[in-house]
């Protein structure tokens, strides 16, 4: 499997599964990396060249060694869009090996499984023509970029829930529509994916982002979603109601595992009421993980987040 291919598969599987703070074997502290005093200067295992550029539809993402020890290093990592604005995107590295140890040092939330390293922003994301963006992590093993996945809710050129990838090894890029869903085009093998792309997104409301993903038809009929709330702001937020406007007019919805929520009288929202020990997220913070279910099986175009002062 190329590299790209590997980097969405596993972007993918992040996005299923409901978050993306999975929990994982890594160590995340910096006491962990056995970096020297002053930076050390011994080789750094895998990493044969100190710094690379990998280009995608529009974005260059440029990394660099800026210190190492013997057993790993410390990356910057800068990504300049140079074609539309976007806005909330998120990026999937995909690293030349699996990670032991780990340790952010700021710029992005980094949240690292195995081989694959998922970057979100800390504000909202917003990055416009010629900006660029700088984040930074520390690992053992020393470890290169081999490609990386793009996702953004949003662009200034019309588009929505775009998606691409890099692969240094192929033809340069390889794109898709970033959803779980492809958008109905013949695959490889002669067949049609008809699976529609708004199963699965995330939507965001100024700081709240929510992420969605398709879970099951459970046994009343009504298709379950799992939901999970992100505050990306400076401070905590108390949630009282939110209001998700839907792609397809809703028929029914059921009470989630926690609060209740109803469908307005021409089905295009649902409203959600968390309980009251749900309704506070910390500055930075995840929601629990929790099921909504409704029908017909269809997507979120956009929430309305109506907050405690």
């Amino acid at each position: 499997m190329s590299a790209a291919l590997r980097a969405t598969a596993v972007f993918a599987s992040l996005l299923a599964a409901g978050c993306y703070g999975v929990e994982n074997d890594l160590e995340s502290d910096t006491a962990a990396l056995s970096a020297s005093e002053d930076g050390a200067t011994s080789n750094v295992g895998s990493l044969d060249a100190p710094r690379g550029i990998e280009e995608l539809d529009g974005f260059l993402l440029y990394w660099k060694q800026h210190s190492n020890w013997e057993q790993g290093a410390c990356l910057e990592l800068r990504l300049r869009n140079t074609g539309c604005a976007v806005e909330n995107w998120e990026v999937a590295l995909d690293l030349d090996q699996q990670l032991t140890y780990w340790a952010d040092e700021g710029g992005a939330f980094f949240w690292p499984q195995g081989d694959v390293v998922l970057v979100e922003p800390e504000s909202s994301g917003y990055l416009g023509v010629n900006e660029s963006t700088v984040f930074y992590f520390c690992a053992e093993p020393a470890v290169r970029i081999q490609a990386f996945d793009l996702r953004s809710l949003s662009t200034d050129c019309g588009d929505s829930g775009s998606s691409s990838s890099s692969d240094s090894g192929d033809d340069g890029s390889t794109t898709d529509d970033g959803s779980t869903g492809d958008d109905g085009s013949t695959g490889d093998d002669g067949t049609t994916d008809t699976t529609p792309t708004d199963y699965s997104g995330r939507v965001v409301d100024g700081d709240i982002q929510m992420i969605y993903n398709y879970d099951e038809l459970n046994t009343e009929g009504l298709n379950c979603y799992d939901l999970t709330f992100q505050n990306n702001g400076d401070e905590p937020v108390t949630m009282d109601q939110v209001a998700f406007a839907m792609s397809d007019a809703v028929v029914d919805v059921s009470n989630p595992e926690t609060g209740s929520a109803y469908v307005t009288a021409d089905g295009s929202e649902i409203i959600y009421a968390p309980d009251t020990g749900a309704r506070w997220i910390a500055a930075g913070a995840r929601s629990d993980e929790f099921s909504l279910c409704w029908t017909p099986r269809g997507g979120i175009e956009s929430m309305t987040v109506t907050v405690v002062d």
